[in-house]
């Protein structure tokens, strides 16, 4: 198993504004069609359990939500994905109006693939925080 930690990015709002947004993954498709994601990814078949992302030079990658901590994390596994990884993402208390966020993602694939995908792959997990600062910051 390989772990990528992103950045730990903050969030203008309580954790449990921003836990009750991420736990609803419909929440997001709302967000996406107000902004131009396309770039890095897009969110397609969304429920508020499990979404599949076409993620931009990757390709499909199915997240089912498996479990929640109220305000304090939120588990995926993935599904229709070319390796099986698991992924959560992380809040932290940082202020009555402020959370810190961090994505972790743990990749299960052999060790050729890790030695060929790492620095993507951990380029790609702080992109995907950025952007979840980004357009956090901007819409809740």
């Amino acid at each position: 198993m390989a772990v990528y930690l992103s950045d730990i990015k903050t969030i203008s709002s309580s954790k449990e504004v921003v836990f009750n947004v991420l736990s609803n993954l419909e929440s997001l498709a709302k967000i996406q069609a107000s902004e131009n994601l396309n770039e890095y990814f897009r969110l397609v078949n969304i429920s508020a359990n499990s979404c599949t992302l076409e993620i931009n030079k990757l390709g499909r990658v199915g997240l089912n939500m498996i479990e929640k901590t109220p305000y304090h994390s939120i588990k995926f596994s993935s599904f229709d994905s070319p390796v099986h990884l698991d992924a959560e993402i992380k809040l932290n208390k940082i202020s009555d109006e402020s959370t810190a966020i961090q994505f972790v993602i743990d990749a299960d694939m052999p060790k050729m693939l890790q030695m060929m995908f790492d620095k993507k792959l951990r380029k790609g997990v702080n992109v995907f925080a950025d952007i979840f600062e980004q357009v956090l910051n901007k819409h809740i």
